[in-house]
């Protein structure tokens, strides 16, 4: 039994299991689950083309938006309406990813925000924007270093863009 069901449309990031190969990870959509042991996903794309993966290799199948990965095997290539898909076999339950997998990016951007308080629902304690510094952006959170003094069950709202074209 799968810790987390698989649903068409979840978003997924395609990962070689052996980093030696020179591979990149690749975001994808899932066209279609099968029996929660197969899956078939939409060919990743890069420079133009669809990535051409290896059928030998064993991959990391992540769920975007949870802590839970597969191992996976390309099982087929597809192709429809000119549409291009890989069929993956899910070789195992799937696992949680420990936190120091998850990729981190260091950075230092300043930035303004403003204090939210939990009472049932996030509600502006004031319009008053206070300062501090993003150091690290990660899939499961980001660490925000202030002067303010905070308690645990306070929230944030920081408005920020990270601008790739540069």
């Amino acid at each position: 039994m799968l810790r987390q069901k698989i649903y068409e449309g979840d978003s997924v990031v395609l990962s070689p299991m052996n980093k030696q190969t020179g591979l990149e990870s690749y975001t994808s959509k899932v066209e279609t689950v099968y029996n929660n042991a197969t899956v078939l996903i939409r060919s990743p794309f890069i420079s133009f083309d669809y990535a051409r993966l290896p059928i030998t290799e064993l991959y990391w199948l992540n769920l975007k938006n949870s802590m839970i990965r597969y191992k996976a095997a390309i099982w087929n290539y597809l192709s429809k309406n000119k549409a291009h898909f890989l069929q993956l076999k899910l070789l195992d339950e799937g696992e949680k990813v420990q936190r120091q997998e998850v990729f981190q990016l260091s950075c230092q951007i300043p930035s303004e925000f403003k204090l939210l308080k939990r009472g049932g629902v996030n509600r502006l304690i004031s319009n008053e924007s206070n300062e501090g510094v993003l150091c690290k952006l990660s899939a499961d959170g980001m660490k925000l270093m202030t002067n303010l003094e905070m308690e645990e069950e306070d929230s944030v709202l920081i408005p920020f863009r990270l601008d790739c074209n540069e």
